[in-house]
């Protein structure tokens, strides 16, 4: 009877130490930046102030290369990482500044691998003015960079640049790193409280909590074990 104890009290043991290491979930991390746009349709914005994690390539000719691998991986690392949701807004603003033409800003969301070629994460939107604009989709293996390719924006006088915000969902494999916490000069510091903090349990702290279950039961099983 203790052998097949024994047995039971390992595997559920086991059990425990795979759920523990189960710590997959979604994340979300958000940053800003100022930029300025001439208005002439093929050209992208030009940045003025940016944020953490946000690195703005427009060198490359007809693209509004604006990088956000650094933000995502704030929350993991881009190789565990299965798929984004990223919001585009225009802060304070209704919508994205139409040119004088009519026309409207040219969103997209890119993946690229390490050879430089590309893939859509989201497809281009050829003409919008919507903001919030939200893009969605999977993150392929081997991806090594991600990026907003945005361009085609109506006029933004550089003396009264726009502000825009970056936020993404980040859903991930594996273990997640804390996220950058910031805060913005407009923010005021919270209050000290007597109050017991409430817990944020992340999936890690779930997968954590739901290994103790399995031990619980196993450590019961030892104590019975010896009774008899």
């Amino acid at each position: 009877m203790r052998k097949i104890i024994a047995i039971c009290v390992a595997a559920v043991m086991l059990f425990a130490m795979a759920v523990s290491v189960c710590a997959d979930g979604t994340a979300t991390v958000s940053s800003s930046f100022t930029a300025y746009s001439t208005g002439n349709q093929y050209e992208t914005l030009k940045p003025v102030t940016v944020g953490e994690g946000i690195e703005f390539r427009t060198a490359e000719p007809g693209i509004g290369h604006i990088d956000i691998t650094a933000l995502i991986e704030q929350v993991a690392d881009l190789e565990n990482v299965t798929s984004i949701k990223v919001t585009l807004s225009a802060v304070g603003a209704d919508a994205f500044v139409s040119r004088e033409d009519g026309g409207n800003a040219i969103i997209g969301l890119k993946g690229v691998y390490a050879d430089a070629t590309s893939y859509d994460i989201a497809p281009i939107n050829w003409g919008t003015n919507q903001t919030p604009y939200t893009m969605e989709g999977a993150v392929l293996e081997g991806t090594e960079a991600v990026y907003i390719d945005t361009s085609s924006h109506g006029a933004i006088a550089q003396d009264s640049p726009m502000e825009f915000e970056v936020s993404v969902d980040v859903t991930y494999v594996g273990d997640a790193k804390t996220p950058v916490e910031t805060t913005t000069d407009d923010e005021a510091a919270p209050a000290e409280s007597t109050d017991t903090p409430t817990e944020d349990t992340t999936p890690a702290e779930t997968g954590v909590a739901l290994a103790l279950v399995p031990m619980a039961v196993a450590a019961a099983a030892v104590v019975l074990a010896k009774r008899k």
